[in-house]
């Protein structure tokens, strides 16, 4: 049994939501990451998206952010340093290092509600959405995010996030308006001549 005072994270919950959270994989991808996947400094990860793989798409690669990478360190470091198997094993089944199943993750994430005291209607696939939409909002370039989320058409991000792209357009006009004052327009073509 390990000292708890020793360790960052006491299961494996917290760094799934990270996980998802830092990267807005979906739940079956998280759950399906194996060390394999992960570059040696963890600024990577290369893996088939279990959604579309059917679609007869290769392998992608994801850049990990300087948090995402750090939490998986530790976790790595936790775990015991693997080179291969599940990054998120089940409990249960640890011993023969068996994928944590997407049940068992839904009770572990109604606990964390119920402790939370988070609206019970909160799904943890929201963390995906929130990945996307706050990357939109920062003014993040939809074809960037769309890859980033795995989707295999730009149109499935455009479906389910136009409506924040939208509201930025006008914040972004405002924002590039001082390049068409005439004033700091004519200061130009004076300097240039």
């Amino acid at each position: 049994m390990p000292n708890w005072d020793e360790v960052t994270y006491v299961d494996h919950v917290v760094p799934i939501i990270l996980f998802i959270y830092y990267t807005g994989f979906r739940n079956g991808d998280v759950l399906g990451l194996r060390w394999e996947h992960l570059n040696a400094d963890f600024s990577q990860v290369g893996k088939v998206i279990e959604k579309i793989a059917h679609h007869g798409k290769g392998k992608m690669y994801f850049p990990l952010v300087t948090p995402c990478q750090e939490m998986i360190r530790v976790w790595w470091e936790q775990e015991g340093k693997p080179t291969e198997g599940w990054v998120f094993c089940s409990p249960r089944h640890r011993d023969q290092r068996r994928r944590l199943s997407e049940s068992a993750m839904r009770k572990a994430w109604k606990k964390v509600k119920e402790f939370g005291g988070l609206d019970e209607s909160l799904d943890l696939y929201t963390l995906r959405h929130n990945f996307a939409s706050q990357h939109l909002m920062a003014g993040s370039d939809v074809q960037m995010v769309s890859k980033l989320m795995g989707h295999s058409d730009i149109q499935t991000t455009m479906s389910h996030y136009s409506h924040l792209t939208q509201s930025h357009l006008a914040e972004t006009l405002k924002r590039a308006e001082r390049l068409f004052n005439p004033s700091i327009t004519q200061a130009k073509i004076e300097a240039l001549s």
